[in-house]
């Protein structure tokens, strides 16, 4: 598993959750999750998959009902916590945040990945259709909510050295236009 991969995305999860949803997060230690091993008990899922030309990845983020409870009560307007009708909701929007800072973190270091539209599943003991033959990397947090984990899987090589040298040059052109000297009305 690729650790410029999987940096970017844990570090848009724990932005993100610590920034929108005031969660206090201690990651636990990473472990490979079997493929025929289900989601135990009740949960919601938001799967997203992420595909360039030679390469596919997905993370999936799985939350329990009293983690959406916790994260409902700081995200969204008060009365609003019928999670049957608001989770699905909940979790599509906290994994577009999520994915849509590793997509700008990603680029940095020269992955070019099309993100799709969430997958939401939400049941009890169900699999993670992950789309890729990778190993599923499970990576554990506890929160002040509740625990609840993230799983990363990735195919393809490695980053090129060109690859990565056109992501610094897409910085060094992006730091330019930050300095333009364009008058605002």
């Amino acid at each position: 598993m690729q650790i410029n991969f999987i940096n970017p995305v844990l570090g848009a999860c724990t932005g993100v959750l610590i920034s929108m949803a005031e969660l206090e997060l201690k990651v636990g230690k990473p472990y490979k999750r079997k493929p025929d091993e289900p989601v135990k008990g009740k949960r919601v899922t938001g799967l997203i998959s992420m595909q360039s030309k030679v390469r596919r990845a997905s993370v999936a983020i799985v939350f329990s009902d009293d983690v959406l409870t916790h994260i409902a009560e700081k995200m969204l307007p008060k009365g609003c916590l019928e999670l049957d009708s608001v989770a699905i909701d909940l979790v599509g929007e906290i994994s577009n945040m999520i994915l849509g800072r590793a997509k700008g973190e990603l680029e940095k270091v020269g992955y070019d990945f099309e993100i799709a539209l969430p997958t939401m599943m939400i049941g009890y003991d169900y699999l993670i259709p992950h789309q890729t033959t990778s190993p599923i990397l499970r990576i554990p947090y506890e929160s002040s909510g509740g625990a609840f984990y993230v799983e990363v899987c990735f195919d393809g090589p490695p980053i090129s050295a060109a690859e990565a040298k056109a992501a610094e040059q897409r910085k060094v052109e992006s730091s330019k236009q930050d300095e333009s000297d364009v008058e605002l009305f």
